[in-house]
């Protein structure tokens, strides 16, 4: 169980970053939030892994899910 919720974890920082992203351009003082959220991401991905998971599930659903929130999200601000 515990694999799962850092997977939610690196998936939630992961699109935070990619969302804070746009509002750099503007601002540069969110290259800390974009810098500092995929490194967490990363960091998250990697204590997944050697808890147990196996990289492609775990890969797998990272990807498939932190699009799928961008999506939303994007959609959600238009």
């Amino acid at each position: 169980m515990q694999r799962w919720a850092l997977l939610g974890a690196a998936i939630v920082v992961e699109v935070a970053a990619t969302l804070s992203l746009r509002a750099s351009q503007d601002h540069s003082a969110w290259l800390v939030v974009v810098v500092g959220g995929y490194f967490g991401a990363l960091v998250l991905l990697t204590m997944v892994l050697r808890a147990g998971m196996p990289v492609g599930v775990a890969y797998g659903v990272w990807g498939a899910m932190g699009t799928a929130r961008l999506l939303l999200a994007i959609a959600g601000c238009a």
